[in-house]
């Protein structure tokens, strides 16, 4: 019978070992066979796993716009108070990022533009377009500016021009027309005499004229075939790979769109992005890991270092322009055409206090100002995006001109504003679906496997165990018979052991004849 248990033990440790090899190889060689076909059907290409989300962006995009009306402009420039803003908003615009002009390429990049179309949602706003805002007259401040460097007499002359034309410092715009509506202006139209390089836009100012249902040029980036650690990281912007705006590094081109970028290393600590309105690629450091409907994220924001000066980060000392900011602004006047408009986190979030102090009513705030990015771990796409920043203005002195002869100088808030986009269900569903799932499944079929070949070990192990503890059982009770046969045996030779009274009754006959 044991030996048939024996063998059982045998057979089943075999086939225990056998699905316990088998597990562990799915467990390990898996992830590895999933990586590669990553590789293979992951990179950009017309119909791949990533096209879709990348052409036409699936997230649910809004552009938040908030504008801080000056109340008391008249106290500013006549008895030099601090400017008192009162925040107004949120103006709420659909967006819609959508990739046209697309032209594949044989080194595995691909080019293309970006249309972006904004579309205003009044039940998502704090008001209407029509809502009368009080702010600086940027085209104003921009000509006195670009005359910093005039002779006198030019200055003179403009600023008896401006008076003519009754030009003002703060004036009152509806919403409409200091978003992309924008609005007549003179000065607009003679922008392009003053300074060659400005762009001519039908005599309209507006923050974002020009910008709705428009491209912000032509960009060149990496397909990821082969290697996806190039996956949607630019190569080219308009042709170029880099900038002409600052010295050195500064004008490199790295990093992402921050829409689709590499799939993040394990502990990967900074991703880079670049964008046009900021002139220049962002490090965004990693701050903690997140969960966005199931799928395993790492979130990434901007810290202090993004625009600190050169003193405060010496690599940002390639940034550096005529004028000498505290940090937490950047001047973007050398791709703005040297108009004095600088950026920074709303409400001067991260900046020195000296900017806070030259104004009233701002309240920065982590949760409202943080520029963050929520990227998932195994694709690189951005789940979650919250790019939060603000357009200021620089105030600054001209003994010449004369409405500038007395001006406070600082930095003027002017609007500030977030776009976000969050994952939805259906998306998120899809993306589990192709990139989590597979792996999950995969993981727990390998652990059942495991599982079970340990309990067939086991089995078989106690079945072993059970015929060992039995055979030596056997061989007890064998060495018991054949002692007990042996004093048998010696029973039978010696027969007093047999008859034992013979041996005493000698004894006891010689006690009675000794008597006697």
């Amino acid at each position: 019978m044991w030996t048939g248990v024996k063998k059982t033990a045998v057979i089943t440790g075999g086939v225990g070992l056998a699905v316990l090899i088998l597990g562990l190889i799915l467990l390990f060689c898996f992830p590895l066979l999933f990586s590669h076909m990553m590789q293979q059907k992951f990179p950009l290409a017309n119909g791949s796993m990533s096209y879709k989300v990348w052409k036409d962006m699936p997230i649910p995009l809004y552009q938040k716009v908030y504008l801080f009306n000056v109340t008391n402009p008249e106290e500013f420039l006549q008895k030099a108070s601090k400017p008192r803003l009162e925040e107004i908003g949120p103006y709420t615009y659909r967006t819609w990022w959508i990739k046209e002009n697309i032209t594949w390429h044989n080194n595995d990049t691909v080019t293309y533009r970006e249309r972006k179309k904004y579309v205003f949602r009044p039940e998502l706003s704090v008001g209407g377009e029509d809502d009368l805002i009080t702010t600086v007259n940027f085209p104003m401040v921009t000509v006195a500016a670009w005359l910093r460097n005039a002779i006198p007499l030019e200055k003179v002359a403009a600023s008896i021009l401006l008076s003519l034309m009754k030009e003002e410092i703060f004036i009152q715009r509806t919403v409409r027309q200091l978003v992309y509506e924008g609005y007549p202006d003179f000065l607009t139209v003679i922008a392009p005499l003053i300074h060659s390089e400005v762009p001519k836009t039908h005599g309209h100012f507006g923050w974002f004229y020009g910008k709705n249902n428009t491209n912000d040029g032509e960009f060149t980036v990496f397909t990821g075939k082969g290697d996806l650690n190039k996956f949607g990281v630019i190569e080219k912007w308009n042709g170029s790979r880099s900038l002409k705006y600052w010295t050195g590094s500064c004008n490199t081109i790295a990093g992402s769109n921050g829409e689709l970028g590499p799939p993040l290393a394990s502990k990967q600590e900074t991703v880079t992005i670049f964008q046009t309105d900021f002139c220049r690629s962002w490090k965004l450091n990693y701050e903690k890991d997140v969960n966005n409907r199931g799928m395993k994220c790492r979130r990434f924001s901007a810290k202090k270092s993004v625009l600190a000066n050169g003193t405060d980060n010496p690599e940002n000392s390639c940034f550096i322009t005529r004028r000498q900011l505290p940090s937490g602004v950047m001047d973007l006047s050398p791709c703005r055409y040297d108009s004095p408009v600088a950026l920074s986190f709303p409400h001067f979030y991260l900046a020195s206090p000296s900017y806070l102090r030259a104004v009233e009513g701002l309240k920065p705030n982590a949760s409202l100002h943080k520029f963050f990015l929520d990227i998932h771990l195994r694709s690189g796409i951005s789940t979650s995006l919250n790019a939060r920043i603000q357009l200021n203005v620089f105030l600054e002195q001209d003994k010449k001109i004369r409405q500038f002869s007395n001006i406070t100088e600082l930095v003027l808030p002017v609007l500030w504003q977030e776009v976000s986009g969050y994952l939805t269900k259906e998306l998120a569903d899809e993306l589990l679906k192709d990139l989590e799932y597979p792996l999950l499944y995969a993981s727990i079929s390998a652990y059942c496997i495991i599982a079970v070949g340990v309990l067939l070990l086991l089995i078989a192990f106690i079945l072993l165990l059970l015929h060992w503890i039995d055979k030596k059982n056997h061989s007890r009770q064998e060495s018991l018979l054949e002692h007990d046969g042996l004093n048998e045996e010696k029973e039978e030779d010696d027969p007093n052991i047999l008859n034992p009274s013979v041996s005493v009754s000698p004894k006891v006959n010689d006690h009675v004849d000794g008597d006697a």
